[in-house]
């Protein structure tokens, strides 16, 4: 303060005054104003959203150096209804950011968060914004183009499928009848148009059909 002698601390933030002390009351400590750094500079991020179960997302979080270094940090996913009761590890992350992969098995739901928690000291950080996962669905029927056919000749199959994430499809051959108690595997396919062939044992039928199975 000019003038008096004096010398106040502010609070940059608030704009108020933290204490005023003398010049002549000695060496002023600013140790007692500056509270410590926040363990982790950014609550964690992710995208893209909405996800799908087997997709791999960037988990993005910051943490400061004091707690950074030599420490192991490790992302959990929260339930469906974003609880941490018993979290699903994501593996070991840094700060920064990090591929992360949502589990195979992982329910869909919409109130899914991620945290991340330090080793040693053992801090967790805030957690993300509550986003969705969902599993892979297939859209409509598949569809069959250059029938009738004979055994060991190709046709073309076709076939939507949406939030396939890592998912993998089988195509499954009927049997004359239709059914499909003992389907026959036609290969991999991929949803789009496929080349499939028909094996040149199949007996003659009038009846067969194809239907795309998901491999996980």
């Amino acid at each position: 303060n000019a003038g008096d002698g004096n010398v106040s601390v502010i609070n940059a933030a608030t704009n108020t005054v933290l204490t005023t002390v003398g010049v002549g009351d000695g060496p002023l400590s600013l140790g007692q104003f500056i509270g410590p750094l926040p363990a982790y500079t950014s609550d964690p991020t992710v995208s893209p959203t909405p996800a799908c179960v087997g997709e791999t997302l960037t988990l993005s979080f910051g943490a400061n150096t004091s707690l950074a270094e030599g420490n192991t940090f490790t992302a959990q996913l929260s339930s469906a209804s974003g609880s941490f009761a018993s979290p699903t590890s994501l593996g070991v992350v840094t700060p920064g950011s990090n591929p992360v992969t949502i589990p195979a098995n992982t329910p869909s739901g919409t109130g899914y968060r991620i945290r991340v928690v330090s080793g040693s000291p053992a801090l967790t950080s805030d957690s993300s914004a509550s986003f969705a996962i969902n599993t892979p669905s297939l859209n409509g029927t598949p569809t069959v183009a250059g029938a009738p056919i004979c055994a060991g000749q190709g046709l073309t199959l076709a076939f939507g499928a949406s939030c396939t994430g890592n998912a993998s499809f089988e195509a499954q051959l009927s049997d004359a009848a239709g059914s499909f108690a003992a389907p026959v595997s036609l290969g991999t396919v991929t949803p789009g148009q496929n080349q499939v062939v028909i094996p040149p044992s199949t007996p003659f039928g009038a009846g067969y059909r194809i239907r795309i199975v998901s491999q996980n």
